[in-house]
């Protein structure tokens, strides 16, 4: 997998119920072939987490062009640690700088493919999973207020799903003035990887997204059916979906 052919495509949507698209997403190549896919999902309401995910997403976007390749997984994360950090103390400045933008900030997760690795970073609830021969596997750990439970034993996986606190976060980038997020590194064997927003798997069942994304459809098929799907099922929040497939 040194040399990675793929295909990738993204797509945001506002979704029947909100007024505004506060969802962002973003997929690039470097010069050396590194993927880079990336979804932001703002919050605070009245256009400030639209600037709080574009802010992050056009950071990202900057940062990613720079790099001509990473040389190593440890690399990858240190590149999502600044990413982090200048997003975050871009979008935290506007947030205390001017009364219009206070309290916004925004869920983001990144997912780098960088050989036979992929290399993740995540603050909030959006998502990473990767589609194996026989699962769809999450990858990243939702903050929110029912997964702390869970991880303190209070409750069980079971009830984190129908809990009242699933939507409460606990982490967001911008909120405060030192981010705080989660890294991870995987072996990359050619799987498909989405990235995604609650607007997606709150609306689309881990079934639903195992037969979209195992069809014979291509990459920008899948995700257009994935968004038409989510909105057919209620469309309850803004929607953003990226995913790559190896060839």
């Amino acid at each position: 997998m040194s040399d990675l052919k793929g295909n990738f495509a993204e797509k945001i949507d506002i979704g029947k119920v909100r007024k505004t698209n506060e969802d962002r997403s973003l997929a690039i190549v470097n010069a050396g072939g590194d993927v880079l896919l990336a979804v932001c999902d703002g919050m605070g309401g009245d256009h400030k987490g639209d600037l709080a995910a574009s802010l992050t997403i056009e950071t990202i976007d900057e940062l990613f062009v720079k790099v001509q390749k990473f040389k190593t997984t440890w690399d990858a994360k240190k590149f999502i640690k600044k990413c982090f950090k200048v997003a975050n103390k871009v979008v935290y400045s506007e947030g205390h700088t001017h009364d219009m933008y206070k309290d916004m900030g925004t869920c983001v997760s990144i997912a780098i493919i960088t050989g036979d690795f992929l290399v993740i970073g995540s603050m909030g609830d959006t998502r990473v999973y990767r589609l194996g021969d026989s699962d769809l596997q999450q990858l990243t750990s939702d903050h929110t207020l029912a997964m702390r439970e869970y991880r303190m034993g209070r409750i069980t996986l079971e009830d984190v799903e129908t809990s009242k606190n699933r939507h409460i976060l606990t982490n967001a980038l911008g909120i405060h003035r030192i981010p705080a997020c989660d890294i991870f590194e995987f072996d990359y064997k050619g799987e498909s990887i989405l990235v995604c927003s609650d607007g997606l798997y709150n609306n689309v069942s881990k079934a639903q997204l195992v037969s979209i994304l195992k069809g014979t459809d291509n990459t920008a098929q899948k995700i257009n059916q994935l968004i038409d799907l989510a909105n057919t099922n209620g469309g309850s929040d803004n929607i953003a979906a990226v995913l790559w497939e190896s060839k």
